[in-house]
């Protein structure tokens, strides 16, 4: 899955055009197209996918899917072609995957297989 998608992502899997189609954001604050995330900005939406922008993270692109008692969520951080994939059982209202993405996250920083997010080029420009 983690080749798989890293081959989605780094545009080797789909024809240009759809490709193009795939990564095209709308702002979820806006509802208009952008070109990226930003601090400012920092939720998109592409075709099944979702660019994010945050302080923790840096820019990062996102799957997260859902079905009764079972979550999934997928984070490919481009700069270093890491992905983190994990799936839990759960009920809405208990909902734990943002807090394993985190705590999965804080362990590879801790362990040197990624590096910190760096401010995002342009961020507090737009």
């Amino acid at each position: 899955m983690t080749i798989w998608e890293r081959a989605l992502y780094g545009g080797r899997m789909l024809p240009p055009k759809q490709q193009t189609e795939l990564a095209s954001l709308v702002s979820q604050q806006t509802g208009k197209p952008i070109a990226q995330t930003s601090r400012q900005d920092p939720r998109g939406f592409g075709l099944g996918i979702t660019q994010m922008t945050t302080s923790k993270f840096g820019t990062v692109w996102t799957y997260e899917g859902a079905t009764f008692g079972f979550r999934a969520l997928h984070v490919y951080f481009p700069q270093s072609g890491v992905v983190m994939a994990m799936t839990v059982n759960s009920q809405p209202a208990e909902d734990q995957i943002s807090t394993l993405a985190l705590s999965v996250y804080d362990s590879l920083v801790s362990h040197g297989m990624i590096s910190p997010a760096a401010e995002p080029a342009g961020a507090g420009h737009g």
